[in-house]
């Protein structure tokens, strides 16, 4: 029922959503999907961000970011911050009640870690962990996973929502990639980044506010006619490699993630971790163990 109401919603308009997580995978399953030839994905970039931080541009706007492919069935957002952005889930439903949701958790204490590497690399954050990765800090309570898909529940049935661990990913990527495909009823396929690990944390840059600056400038010219498939075309191809090795830092490292830091963070997930596993009937045991992080 829900894969032929998605087939007449596709064509252009986004009917399938990679909802989060922030570094759980999702930019390796984007990469994947858009290989798939029943697939559309943003012909612009990856994350459009419309249903939170875009959302008054209004949804011409919106689908102009993806191509009216007639042979596409799913046409795929993936915006992990839409986890936990405000409103997202309602609007979404509003926009397209039949959507097909898809979410990919890690430990979240490792997650939020990782997270905390990139935007300091980004020049967002200081090198103070205790004070970056405090309880309420945005980046942290992001890793609240359960009650996060409990507000997508309020909107979406069940079996409307696909929850996949970033575990499984590492373990078996092709099996873990069927079930996105069964989930969405496409035909098996071998992507050629089945086995490539993609987004993983990079060296620390030189100069993280000029690269700050120049990332901003790139995305803003992403939404510019003409200008926008230029720029993504170009950093496809790689074309901005010299200035990543120039910016690339050989003798900064990231600050350790010790163990009395991850001790509070698993104490912070503590209850909904176990409200988490208890939902999805799977082991997450784990995820309250410290491990040898830098």
């Amino acid at each position: 029922m829900l894969a032929t109401q998605a087939i007449s919603a596709a064509n252009g308009r986004a009917n399938c959503f990679i909802a989060g997580g922030i570094r759980c995978g999702t930019t390796w399953l984007h990469a994947a999907l858009a290989e798939h030839p029943e697939v559309c994905v943003s012909k612009i970039e990856k994350e459009i961000h419309y249903f939170d931080r875009h959302f008054e541009q209004g949804e011409n706007w919106y689908n102009g970011y993806f191509s009216a492919n007639i042979n596409a069935r799913w046409t795929v957002d993936a915006t992990p911050a839409y986890l936990d952005a405000p409103h997202v889930a309602q609007r979404l439903q509003q926009f397209e009640p039949d959507a097909r949701l898809i979410f990919m958790l890690r430990n979240p204490t490792q997650r939020a870690y990782s997270d905390y590497c990139r935007r300091l690399n980004h020049g967002q954050l200081s090198l103070d962990t205790d004070y970056e990765l405090r309880p309420d800090a945005p980046l942290v309570k992001h890793g609240r996973y359960f009650e996060h898909l409990q507000t997508y529940c309020r909107y979406f049935h069940r079996d409307q929502m696909l929850i996949l661990l970033y575990e499984d990913l590492e373990r078996d990527p092709a099996a873990l990639l069927q079930r996105v495909l069964q989930f969405l009823s496409l035909a098996d396929f071998t992507p050629p980044n089945l086995h490539t690990r993609t987004n993983h944390t990079k060296p620390l840059k030189r100069w993280p506010l000029l690269h700050e600056g120049l990332r901003f400038c790139y995305h803003a010219a992403l939404h510019l006619p003409m200008f926008g498939s230029l720029m993504f075309r170009l950093r496809s191809q790689n074309a901005f490699s010299f200035y990543h090795r120039l910016n690339r830092s050989a003798s900064l490292t990231y600050p350790p993630f010790n163990m009395e830091l991850q001790r509070r963070l698993i104490d912070y997930y503590r209850n909904d971790v176990a409200q988490l596993a208890d939902w999805l009937q799977v082991d997450l045991s784990h995820w309250h163990l410290t491990q040898a992080l830098k």
